[in-house]
């Protein structure tokens, strides 16, 4: 008898130790999946920060205008992808010899607890031909 109540007492020693490293593991796995996550969003913010500013590139510079880049939107995939997603795009027009005009992309969006995370931002040149 004295076997069998110690045979009970271990059995229920490893369930409970099964029980917390169940615990840590969901809790380790439900980390990984959260930065997965962001680090999807980082990169997909990164991609459309890029095809923003290729086509900003592809618009003549005679053209190139705050109001004519305001038309630009986040991709319908990338509204998908990335919460609240918000593009600002800010033409500096430099008095710079040659003629020059500085062009930021910037990409914000919210986590998944609704705070805005670090924007990806994109900043480039672009001189008159």
């Amino acid at each position: 008898m004295k076997r069998h109540g110690m045979f009970l007492i271990e059995l229920a020693v490893a369930g409970v130790l099964l029980l917390a490293l169940t615990a840590l593991c969901v809790k380790y796995f439900a980390a990984t999946a959260a930065q997965r996550r962001a680090l999807d969003q980082r990169q997909a913010a990164l991609v459309e920060a890029g095809n923003v500013m290729e086509r900003i590139d592809a618009v003549a510079w005679g053209d190139l205008s705050a109001e004519r880049l305001s038309k630009i939107a986040l991709s319908p995939e990338t509204k998908l992808a990335l919460p609240e997603g918000e593009l600002k795009i800010d033409l500096g027009n430099e008095d710079a010899k040659p003629a020059a005009k500085r062009i930021t992309v910037t990409i914000r969006w919210q986590d998944n607890e609704g705070r805005w995370t670090q924007p990806v931002r994109l900043v480039a040149w672009r001189y008159q031909r």
